[in-house]
């Protein structure tokens, strides 16, 4: 199968690329941008200082720096309550397109919008299910980790 779901903390995943669900302003302070931001080390969140700011419609990437993914593809998380569960699906559609672009085989991303903005985690699930089984059948060989960002790191 092309994806599964990991209970693997993402900053531990050895993949080429992982998801950092962010803000514009890419500030690393709280959950799981946090935990990506303390294990890559400073370049990362200086690097991402300087790309700021983050628009909706962007996929930002840096280096994985010392993390154990070449590449970290940072997100802004839609606000699925202004903007409708069809802004998530839209964005993990985005993510997917842009690791096919960039020509990444294997790919984590947590769920979406569930630690960011309190959407319910098993639609979040759901969403991502939808549209990996859609996107995969035109791209089968890019192969999806999806984890559960609340899982602390060990």
């Amino acid at each position: 199968m092309p994806y599964e779901f990991v209970n693997t903390p993402i900053e531990q995943m050895s993949v080429e690329a992982i998801v950092n669900p962010t803000n514009m302003f890419m500030q690393f302070s709280e959950g799981l941008s946090a935990r990506l931001s303390e294990c890559a080390g400073p370049a990362m969140q200086q690097d991402c200082t300087k790309l700021a700011p983050l628009h909706a419609d962007e996929i930002l990437i840096t280096q994985g720096y010392n993390l154990p993914a070449k590449w970290v593809l940072h997100v802004l998380v839609p606000q699925w309550i202004e903007q409708g569960e069809e802004a998530i699906s839209l964005c993990y559609a985005r993510i997917l397109q842009d690791a096919v672009t960039q020509r990444i085989h294997s790919l984590a991303m947590p769920l979406l919008c569930c630690e960011q903005v309190g959407f319910p985690k098993e639609r979040s699930r759901q969403l991502a299910t939808e549209v990996m089984d859609v996107f995969l059948r035109k791209h089968p060989t890019l192969h999806i980790y999806i984890t559960d960002e609340q899982t602390p790191s060990a």
